[in-house]
């Protein structure tokens, strides 16, 4: 059967079946690596920032104060954009979806649009 679902297993030798998050120093007891372990925490970190700071911004337009929720949320991508900006390739994690110009850019373009927008709406939504 061949296709999308199909699976095939050629190579079934101990070393294709290691697992995959162990280390030479573990002593091949099959534990996961606690320096990997944390690498990945602060890898995304960054990300986790800008999520914190979205969620926030969710919280407040939910709560009715929409002005300071959008707001909120554009100053999340103006962080993301400083993070991208300061953070190397390997550190940015999930916020490094193209080259580091590009990002930055991005994140900072819709970062002011969504800010200003927030800022100049008059009576704003519901009144």
């Amino acid at each position: 059967m061949t296709g999308w679902g199909a699976v095939s297993i050629t190579n079934t030798s101990s070393a294709a079946v290691a697992a995959p998050h162990t280390s030479a120093k573990g002593g091949g007891n099959g534990m996961p690596d606690q320096r990997r372990g944390r690498s990945a925490v602060v890898l995304h970190l960054p990300f986790a920032v800008v999520l914190v700071l979205v969620a926030i911004g969710i919280v407040r337009l939910a709560q009715y104060y929409w002005r300071e929720g959008t707001v909120l949320i554009g100053l999340a991508l103006l962080v993301a954009a400083a993070l991208r900006a300061l953070l190397a390739n390997e550190q940015a994690g999930l916020l490094a979806i193209r080259s580091r110009s590009v990002d930055v850019l991005l994140y900072s373009a819709f970062g002011v649009a969504v800010m200003a927008v927030a800022l100049t709406i008059t009576g704003g939504p519901f009144g």
